[in-house]
């Protein structure tokens, strides 16, 4: 999906595990904003996510499709 909103802002750690995202809104959507970390830092490997994610009304349902490897 592309990536509307230009102004999102996060924060990309480079940690020993992997990379550290500190979200912002993520209004970009989450996918986008750790599809634009791995590419700026070349690294795969997600260590951790912390933020506003804005996802507590979502069913259930909707994450098992989104996350589904």
């Amino acid at each position: 999906m592309p990536d509307l909103i230009p102004d999102d802002q996060s924060l990309v750690i480079h940690v020993d595990r992997g990379i550290l995202i500190v979200l912002g809104c993520a209004h970009a959507g989450i996918i986008n904003v750790i599809n634009h970390a791995i590419r700026m830092t070349g690294v795969d490997t997600i260590y951790g996510i912390i933020g506003g994610t804005h996802i507590g009304f979502q069913v259930m349902s909707n994450w098992r499709e989104r996350l589904r490897p």
